[in-house]
């Protein structure tokens, strides 16, 4: 979502301005801090003086909302991203050319070094920068996710047939039957393929799921990523977000993690899926 695609705005005092879209398959209104401002998601029906009102009734909370979104930072010489396993760097070399070298002396201890020339100017290049973050963390993620899915499916007995890693700014990752996924995530050029114990389920059950992460996913704290893993996973016995869904899961990460599945929900509401969401971890 984006300033084009608003259907109205209106100032409030504090907040700013607020940007209202309008979709006529919500059922609900929803509230999200983007771009550092208010962006309200309503179904068809409320006014904007309704709309206002309702505004106000939470602003303490929105406010709050807006203070923990990130302020970009500028990518330069200075840049670090330094994660649980990942590891970003920028430095100057004597060439004209940009490359990024990978390190990996462990498969969950993975360095990317991006080195420019001399008198390169950083703020003209800010989004090329940024994609250049994103391929190297996806680099990473690959392996790295993969190694950790099949972990987690032989603890829980649960698999999938596929995996694929995307990068999706709005959720850590989907499970869908193959014929349903309709990409919500752009997934990976090369997925992995994922064969382990189908846990007595059949095998027309297990080979019909396909799980994509977001490369995000990848930077989260161990536990975390072990998290959304395990939520994938549970889909392939339970599609929604049912009370059994629900069960299955909060019993996995109890006995896995150690912590419930409502603990592992706060502390991931930390994190954000971009990358200056995990800067001075």
């Amino acid at each position: 979502m984006s300033v084009r695609t608003y259907h109205y705005c209106f100032e409030d005092e504090h907040l700013g301005t607020v940007y209202v879209r309008i979709n006529a398959r919500a059922t609900h209104i929803v509230f999200r801090a983007k771009e550092q401002h208010i962006w309200i998601t309503s179904p068809l029906g409320i006014t904007e003086k309704e709309m206002q009102s309702r505004t106000l009734l939470k602003r303490k909370e929105l406010l709050q909302l807006l203070n923990q979104v990130q302020q970009p930072t500028l990518i330069d010489q200075h840049f670090r991203l330094d994660t649980n396993a990942f590891h970003f760097r920028v430095q100057f070399h004597n060439k004209t050319n940009l490359c990024v070298k990978h390190e990996s002396p462990a498969s969950d201890n993975h360095t990317a070094t991006l080195y420019v020339p001399q008198g390169f100017i950083f703020a003209e290049h800010q989004q090329w920068l940024e994609k250049i973050i994103i391929e190297s963390v996806r680099t990473f993620a690959h392996p790295y996710l993969y190694g950790q899915l099949r972990h987690m499916s032989a603890l829980s007995g649960l698999g999938c047939e596929q995996m694929g890693i995307g990068i999706a700014h709005t959720r850590w990752g989907v499970c869908a039957r193959k014929n349903d996924l309709k990409k919500p995530i752009v997934e990976s050029k090369q997925p992995q393929t994922i064969t382990l114990d189908i846990g007595g389920r059949t095998r027309e059950e297990y080979c019909a799921h396909k799980i994509i992460f977001s490369v995000y996913t990848a930077l989260l704290p161990l536990h975390l990523s072990q998290f959304i893993i395990l939520h994938e996973l549970t889909h392939t016995r339970h599609p929604d977000h049912s009370p059994s869904f629900h069960d299955t899961l909060d019993k996995l990460t109890q006995a896995i993690l150690g912590l419930s599945e409502e603990q592992c929900e706060q502390q991931l509401k930390k994190y954000q899926t971009n990358i200056y969401s995990f800067l001075n971890q």
